[in-house]
């Protein structure tokens, strides 16, 4: 993924291509279900991302919803985390 190196944002890329493949279901799932039930936060989940560089790093992730489709997600690589 692409982020600024200004805010630490994603640049023009969809989330999606971010999450691992292997994880990929599981997360389309979970926010699917936060926007159907109308719910505001997403709870603390530990899925594998995929680098630029290719490597796959497990984070955690949780978010917040800011407004109608907007969400803010946080990523924290877990130490030890190089799949």
């Amino acid at each position: 993924f692409q982020a600024s190196g200004e805010t630490g944002r994603l640049v023009q890329r969809d989330i999606f291509s971010l999450v691992h493949e292997d994880d990929r279901d599981q997360f389309s799932q979970t926010l699917a279900y936060l926007v159907v039930s109308e719910r505001q936060r997403m709870e603390p989940q530990e899925i594998k991302i995929t680098t630029l560089l290719g490597q796959t790093r497990l984070v955690r992730t949780e978010g917040v919803q800011l407004i109608g489709m907007w969400w803010q997600l946080d990523f924290l690589v877990l130490a030890g985390s190089t799949a």
